[in-house]
C-alpha cells in the first residue's frame, strides 16, 4: 500500500496559560498545534509521524467538510489522551518517533480540512515539550485503481514515464552486447 506526504501547514503552538504566567506554578502544561492543509483539499487521513519531544498525552481534533451529521466548523475528537510518555515525571517515550494510524482514531478521517493537536505535560520537570518532524499521509494510487483515475493526463503521462524506463533498459541491453 503506497502512502503519499500531505502538504500542509502547521502554526506555532499556542500555549493555553492557567495561574500567574511569572511564576512557576503558572507554566503552560497544555500546548495546541492548528495544522491546515491549503493545497490538499479535503482528503482521508491514513497516518501520522513525528518525533516526540517531552509531550506526555496527545489529544487530537478534527475539522472536516460538511455532511448531514456535522457542519464544517465543528471539531471532532479523534484521538483523547493518547499516552506518549508512561510515566510524565520519567524520560522513558520523551524522544521517541510515533506513528499514529487511521484505525487508532475515534472517528472516521475522510474529508480532513483542519487537525487540531493538544499537547498535554503535567509534569513540572520539563520546561520545554512539543511534538517535531510532523507529517500527515493519505493513501497514494494503486496499481489496481490505474485505470479508474479520472485525470486522462495523468495516465498519458504515467504510461510514457514506464514505456521510458522500459525502452531505456532494452536499450542498454543491447549496448552490453
Amino acid at each position: 500500500m503506497s502512502r503519499v506526504q500531505v502538504p500542509c501547514h502547521i502554526k506555532g503552538a499556542v500555549a493555553l496559560q492557567v495561574g500567574d504566567v511569572r511564576t512557576v506554578q503558572g507554566r503552560p502544561g497544555v500546548l495546541v498545534i492548528d495544522v491546515t492543509f491549503p493545497t490538499a483539499g479535503p482528503f482521508e487521513l491514513q497516518e501520522i509521524t513525528f518525533k516526540n519531544y517531552y509531550t506526555a498525552f496527545l489529544s487530537i481534533r478534527v475539522r472536516q467538510l460538511g455532511s448531514p451529521n456535522h457542519s464544517p466548523n465543528k471539531w471532532i475528537t479523534c484521538l483523547r489522551d493518547y499516552c506518549l510518555m508512561p510515566n510524565p515525571h520519567n524520560e522513558e517515550g520523551a524522544q521517541e518517533y510515533v506513528s499514529l494510524y487511521k484505525h487508532q482514531m475515534l472517528c472516521n478521517l475522510e474529508k480532513v480540512l483542519e487537525l487540531r493537536l493538544i499537547l498535554r505535560q503535567p509534569s513540572p520537570l520539563w520546561l520545554n515539550f512539543t511534538l517535531e518532524e510532523l507529517q500527515f499521509f493519505q493513501h497514494g494510487p494503486q496499481v489496481g485503481d490505474f485505470f479508474l483515475m479520472e485525470d486522462q493526463n495523468y495516465q498519458i503521462r504515467s504510461i510514457m514515464f514506464v514505456l521510458g524506463i522500459v525502452l531505456d533498459y532494452k536499450l542498454n541491453s543491447l549496448k552490453e552486447q
